[in-house]
C-alpha cells in the first residue's frame, strides 16, 4: 500500500516538474525597495473636487540595481477616505521604476512595503506551532510550505497555460493533501481513511460547484481582478472554471481537519472496545461527529463572512432591498463558495465514518 501511494506520488511529481507553463508579460514597471530618510516637505491642498496629501520625501533604495542611491520623489494621496495615505520617516515603501531612454529612470512611491510585517507575523505562527505542536508542529509546517509550492508553482501556471482550471485544482488538491497528510499524520490506515474521505467529499463538492455555479449563471468575471487578467490572458483562462477552482481549494482545510478527526476517534473506538461491529463502530464516531458539525459549520460560515464583509455591507444598503442584492454576481458568488463547502463539510464526516469502521473491521479480519 505505502509503495502504491509513493509511485502515485511520484507519477504525479513528474507531471509537476515537466509540464511547462508559460507567464504572460505584464509590462508591469520594476519594483524595489526603499526606506523614507527624510520628509522635505508635507502640503494639505482643497479644491471643489477633492483633498489632496502632497508630500516630497527623500527615499533610501535599498534593493535592485539601484540599490544605496538617495532619491527625492514626489508623491500625491487622496486624503478624502477614512484613512489618508501618509508616510513618515523610517516607513519602507514600494518603489516603482518606469525606464525612459530619453529622461532615464522615473520613480515613483507606488505603497508601504508590507512583507516584514507578514515576515514577523509568519514567524510567531511557525515559533507556536513548533512550540506547542512539537514534531507534529513541524511537519505541518512542512506540510503547509508544500502547499504553498503546489499552488503557486503547479496550479497557477497550468491554469495560465490554459488547463482546465476545475481539473488542475483537483490534480493539485489530491497532491497537497497525500503529502501534508502524511507528512503531519505518517503512514498509517488512519491516515489513509482521511485521505480517501477527501477524495470523496471533494469529487462531491466539485460536482455541486459546478452545478450551481452553472444554475446561477456566475461568469467568474465579478471582480476587477478577474476581469484584468481575462484582459491580459486574451480569453485563453475559463473564467467560471477559475471560480470552481477557487471553491474546492478553499474547502481543502477544512475537509482535512474534520475527515482525521474522524478517522482517529473511530480508531480509537475500536482500540478501546474491539467487540464492536462496524455498524457500532459507526454510529457512536457519528455521535461526536454530529458535535463537529455544529460547531464547524458555524465557523465555516463565520469565516465567509468575516472576508466578505464588505459585501455584507454593500447588500445590507442595497436600495433594492435584500432579495435584489442577491442578485449581484459578487454576491451570489460568496454565498455559493459557503455553502457548497458548508456541504462538502457536512458530508464528509459521515462519508469518511464509515469508510473507516468498515476498514478497520476488514483489517481486524485478515490479522
Amino acid at each position: 500500500m505505502k509503495n502504491s501511494i509513493i509511485s502515485i506520488f511520484a507519477v504525479l511529481m513528474f507531471v509537476f516538474i515537466t509540464v511547462p507553463a508559460p507567464v504572460f508579460a505584464s509590462g508591469e514597471p520594476q519594483k524595489e525597495q526603499g526606506i523614507v530618510l527624510e520628509v522635505l516637505e508635507t502640503l494639505n491642498t482643497t479644491d471643489s473636487t477633492e483633498n489632496q496629501i502632497l508630500q516630497t520625501l527623500s527615499v533610501l533604495i535599498v534593493s535592485g540595481e539601484y540599490k544605496n542611491q538617495t532619491k527625492t520623489i514626489k508623491i500625491s494621496a487622496d486624503a478624502s477616505g477614512a484613512v489618508a495615505q501618509k508616510y513618515q520617516v523610517g516607513d519602507r515603501v514600494v518603489l516603482l521604476i518606469v525606464k525612459d531612454d530619453v529622461s532615464g529612470p522615473i520613480f515613483y512611491v507606488s505603497d508601504f512595503s508590507r512583507s516584514r510585517a507578514l515576515f514577523w507575523l509568519f514567524a510567531i505562527f511557525a515559533i507556536c506551532s513548533v512550540a506547542v505542536g512539537r514534531l507534529h508542529g513541524f511537519t505541518s509546517l512542512l506540510g503547509l510550505a508544500f502547499s504553498f509550492l503546489v499552488i503557486y508553482f503547479f496550479i497557477v501556471p497550468r491554469i495560465l497555460a490554459g488547463w482546465d482550471p476545475l481539473l488542475t485544482a483537483i490534480i493539485g488538491s489530491v497532491v497537497i493533501l497525500a503529502v501534508s497528510l502524511y507528512l503531519s499524520h505518517g503512514f498509517s490506515r488512519k491516515t489513509t481513511v482521511a485521505l480517501s474521505g477527501i477524495a470523496v467529499s471533494l469529487v462531491i463538492t466539485g460536482f455541486l460547484a459546478k452545478l450551481f455555479v452553472s444554475a446561477a449563471h456566475l461568469t467568474g468575471f465579478a471582480t476587477d481582478e478577474t476581469s484584468l487578467l481575462a484582459a491580459e490572458s486574451a480569453g485563453l483562462i475559463n473564467m467560471q472554471g477559475l471560480l470552481l477552482a477557487g471553491i474546492l481549494i478553499a474547502a481543502l482545510g477544512v475537509l482535512d481537519d474534520m475527515t482525521v478527526s474522524q478517522s482517529s476517534i473511530v480508531q480509537e473506538l475500536a482500540h478501546a472496545n474491539k467487540t464492536l461491529s462496524s455498524r457500532e463502530l459507526y454510529k457512536r464516531a457519528m455521535n461526536v461527529g454530529r458535535d463537529h458539525i455544529a460547531s464547524l459549520t458555524n465557523t465555516l460560515v463565520l469565516v465567509y463572512a468575516g472576508a466578505s464583509l464588505p459585501l455584507l455591507l454593500l447588500l445590507r444598503t442595497s436600495g433594492g432591498g435584500f432579495a435584489n442584492g442577491l442578485n449581484y454576481e459578487i454576491v451570489s458568488a460568496e454565498i455559493v463558495k459557503m455553502l457548497v463547502g458548508s456541504v462538502g463539510l457536512v458530508l464528509s464526516i459521515p462519508i469518511t465514518t464509515a469508510i473507516a469502521a468498515i476498514a478497520h473491521k476488514k483489517f481486524e479480519t485478515k490479522n
